[in-house]
């Protein structure tokens, strides 16, 4: 094979900072749902038991929404509260907000619902608990009732398993139990005795262990245990040196786990016979520190232990609080950029709203340009030539022309209106085509001057027709786009569907068997190559009705080994632009693939022009982006080290739970 030196370009000037999680949940069918501090939801798949949640959709936060509180209340049903006056209820399987709820009581702090989730209530910044009720799954919540006065801000509230009592606890350091028929208060509990307001015990979370007794977070750093019928404390644990933010019982082991602003994970266990015999007499079995900051989230589900807070990272460990901790970085497993194939030119996502614009044409990058939307971006793409770029902001798509020769102008073009947020995007290499993908799988094919050419087709329905055996995934959809751009693969959850372009027709859907992570095609064939969350490496021709491609075998050891090399998902594929070899982008590095020369090699059949040699790891750590730029390597990381530096302080957790 011939050797070719290639010049690398390493950019570290994406000012890049790990968003905070305010809260997580996770609900029966393996989803996650992440509550970040730009409001954003990420949405995660807990595919098994053993591999590491993998990234499949980003719900898009509106401009002003915070996400302090989540609930899941159906397999693709979620709510959102935060400190706007609003409820947010999420189809997440379309990536967009079905039913939007006025609080009736200004900010919201929490949210906290029943077995069945047929009743939820708010912890609202007016003191008081506003109950919502619905008549089934899918349909949306109508006001029910209002608490009594609280005594401060109502900053949780759980229901008891039964579903007959919740408990909500305050900023003043009470903690009120109400029956949910009448929501009128039947015990009063204070936490501790105060002189005044300013010394008062702030109640940050309280979770029901059996249907009597609750547990209580205090910001004096105890765990507290309460009898709700006759309002008697029964025990109080010091478990924290600082505030207790949250808390989470397992149902199965009766374990009792909390965790705040010292970062320390501590598990509490039924005393044992010998020393107690009391259902609410608990012990300190143990105790772990694995995030850097303030935990602001905890939750356990099928027998996992997940906590997120202000370092941006998720650990997940056994219930028990035993065993190696696995993590979700807080890097994004998504693009957080793009580049432009024959320009020096990246495109970043600097914020919920903001895109920036790159020029590395010289010694150091500057920027370019800056664009602001009214909506959070769910997607963006730069033509080829760097002459246009494309973005989606809520249901809309726009077009903006790029001229970054004398005084640089950037002006909008077009504008698309969609009934479904668009979710991917994607230039033809010659600039002459653009694809917009939204989140019911219909995608609009673009051509002609100023893209004024407009076709689209309709995949949604007929492909998860109840006649094909398919269920629609959760997971956001990706464009992906052949060479001589003849062929698109609609990358959808675990399934791909081929569209041949020049007849805008659906051709055919294949299934990899777990949810694809990253797709591309190699160069001038029709030949695509994906892989998925547990590294399996499918790779098949287009053309010839899915016929596996003569490197799968291969190929499929390959992906093998990059697991072994990189520990963590991989979230791009990149084609070397003379077809020599493969790279596999995750946070954790690059992993290439070495194909063989690729030339003209008539009467030889396709194994022997194109043989996988060597699969080595590239010394990039952590990887934002990865990518050929005028057949330059582009790489843009951001060291762990630096990103430290970025995040606030321990202790940063203000009186009132805002940062």
């Amino acid at each position: 094979m011939e050797s070719a030196a290639l010049q690398v370009h390493r950019c570290r000037f994406v000012p890049f900072k790990p968003e905070p999680i305010n809260a997580i949940a996770c609900n029966t069918n393996g989803l996650i749902a992440l509550g970040r501090g730009s409001g954003n939801i990420d949405i995660y798949s807990q595919d098994s038991d053993k591999a590491t949640p993998i990234f499949i959709k980003t719900l898009t936060a509106r401009a002003g929404q915070t996400v302090e509180s989540l609930l899941w209340v159906g397999p693709n049903e979620l709510l959102a509260v935060g400190l706007g006056s609003f409820i947010s209820h999420y189809n997440v399987r379309l990536g967009l907000v079905a039913h939007d709820y006025d609080s009736l009581g200004g900010a919201v702090w929490t949210v906290a619902g029943n077995a069945d989730a047929s009743a939820v209530v708010t912890g609202c910044e007016d003191c008081s608990l506003k109950m919502f009720r619905r008549d089934g799954v899918d349909t949306a919540y109508s006001f029910a009732l209002a608490s009594d006065r609280f005594d401060g801000r109502v900053l949780c509230a759980s229901f008891s398993p039964d579903g007959e009592v919740i408990c909500a606890g305050d900023a003043a350091g009470y903690a009120r139990v109400l029956p949910v028929r009448t929501l009128r208060t039947r015990q009063r509990l204070m936490v501790s005795p105060a002189t005044s307001k300013s010394n008062a015990d702030i109640l940050w979370d309280c979770v029901f262990i059996n249907n009597q007794i609750v547990a209580l977070a205090t910001s004096s750093g105890r765990v507290e245990l309460w009898n709700t019928v006759v309002g008697l404390k029964l025990s109080s644990y010091e478990t924290h040196m600082a505030d207790v933010l949250c808390l989470a019982h397992d149902p199965i082991s009766h374990r009792l786990l909390a965790s705040g602003i010292d970062a320390k994970l501590v598990v509490l266990e039924p005393a044992p016979a010998e020393i107690s015999a009391k259902p609410y007499e608990y012990v300190v079995a143990r105790q772990r520190r694995y995030h850097s900051h303030d935990v602001r989230c905890l939750t356990v589900s099928k027998g996992k232990i997940y906590s997120a807070g202000i370092d941006g990272s998720v650990g997940i460990l056994s219930a028990a609080g035993t065993g190696k901790i696995s993590t979700i970085s807080p890097y994004p497993q998504h693009k957080m950029l793009c580049h432009a194939s024959k320009a020096r030119v990246l495109l970043s996502l600097d914020g919920p709203q903001r895109l920036t614009l790159w020029n590395l044409q010289g010694n150091a990058p500057e920027i370019a340009l800056s664009v602001e939307m009214e909506d959070a971006v769910s997607a963006f793409a730069v033509a080829p030539d760097a002459s246009q770029i494309a973005v989606a902001a809520g249901r809309k798509l726009k077009l903006f022309a790029i001229n970054l020769q004398g005084k640089r102008t950037c002006h909008k073009v077009k504008t698309w209106n969609y009934d479904a947020p668009v979710c991917s995007i994607k230039f033809g290499a010659n600039g002459a085509l653009l694809l917009a993908l939204t989140s019911d799988l219909n995608l609009t094919v673009m051509t002609g001057a100023d893209f004024a050419d407009v076709q689209q087709l309709e995949l949604g329905e007929s492909v998860y027709a109840e006649g094909t055996g398919r269920e629609r995934p959760a997971a956001a959809g990706h464009v992906h786009l052949s060479n001589d751009a003849q062929y698109a693969v609609l990358v959808h959850g675990r399934y791909g569907h081929v569209v041949q372009l020049d007849t805008i027709k659906y051709t055919n859907t294949f299934d990899a068997g777990t949810i694809i992570t990253a797709c591309t095609f190699l160069y001038q064939t029709h030949d695509c190559v994906c892989i998925g969350a547990d590294a399996t490496v499918v790779a098949f021709n287009v053309e010839r009705s899915l016929a596996k491609s003569a490197l799968a075998p291969k190929l499929s050891a390959a992906g093998k080994e990059c697991k072994a090399l990189l520990k963590a998902p991989v979230f791009d594929i990149v084609c070397h632009p003379a077809g020599k070899a493969l790279y596999f982008v995750s946070n954790n590095g690059v992993a290439s693939l070495i194909l063989g020369k690729a030339g003209n090699a008539s009467g030889q059949p396709e194994a022997k022009r194109r043989r996988p040699l060597l699969v080595k790891r590239l010394p990039y750590q952590p990887v934002l982006h990865f990518g050929f730029s005028r057949g330059e390597i582009l790489v843009v990381e951001k060291p762990w080290l630096d990103v430290l530096q970025l995040l606030p302080e321990p202790l940063s957790r203000s009186r009132y739970g805002t940062a």
